[in-house]
């Protein structure tokens, strides 16, 4: 196989994992339905995307932080099984909030804050959700020193980053796409899909940091074996 489509098949994975989150699906839905919904929405996304970039960049340009290209692979190993422990232990203690059969879960403390948010403060959340947030960061982190190992030049590397960052974004891009199609009807819309994934969004990262968990001790292992 092409190095191209090897690179794209190793980091490309890390992505779908972001996509999934559903805090970041929640934030932007209420912001949405706030008085300021476009403005709102566009710089959220701006700095979510600006985020997941900045953090790979990083990774591109000083591989060495995680062991990449020109660092030692035993650190990415140890670094690899590192966030699987943590990954799991994480899943555990959020299993513990999962809602029983017929139950609703509580809204996340930051929801209400959203609607008073400008231009600033959505810039600033949206960053937020991609940088300092440990799963997230953990993804581009090691999905791009992934990347940085491989064969291919600065260009094609750079080139996937951005498919590595859009991918990592669908899920945030569905809801002002929605908004924008069907402006109308958008409201009883976006309440439904506010409501299923608050209250699931405990389920779906407790998934997402299980498999991912799994996923990483296991490749550290066979990094070892090797």
């Amino acid at each position: 196989m092409h190095p191209f489509f090897t690179a794209i098949n190793q980091t490309l994975p890390m992505a779908f994992g972001i996509t999934a989150s559903p805090s970041p699906m929640i934030a932007i839905i209420i912001l949405l339905m706030t008085s300021r919904a476009r403005s709102n929405a566009l710089s959220f996304l701006a700095g979510w995307f600006f985020g997941l970039l900045l953090v790979g960049l990083i990774v591109l340009f000083i591989p060495e932080l995680t062991g990449g290209s020109g660092g030692s692979p035993t650190a990415m190993t140890r670094i690899r099984l590192i966030l699987g422990v943590v990954f799991i232990l994480l899943s555990i203690y959020i299993a513990r909030y999962i809602p029983g059969r017929g139950k609703q879960a509580p809204p996340p403390r930051w929801q209400e804050k959203l609607d008073a948010f400008g231009f600033p403060q959505s810039f600033a959340f949206g960053f937020f959700f991609a940088v300092p947030n440990l799963k997230n960061a953990s993804m581009v982190a090691t999905g791009m020193s992934t990347l940085s190992q491989s064969q291919l030049g600065m260009e094609m590397k750079l080139l996937i980053l951005l498919m590595f960052c859009l991918i990592a974004s669908i899920g945030v891009l569905i809801p002002p796409a929605i908004y924008v199609l069907f402006t109308a009807k958008v409201e009883p819309l976006f309440a439904s899909m506010k409501r299923w994934l608050v209250n699931n969004r405990a389920l779906i990262l407790f998934l997402i940091l299980l498999i991912f968990g799994i996923m990483w001790i296991y490749q550290g292992i066979l990094m070892i074996r090797r």
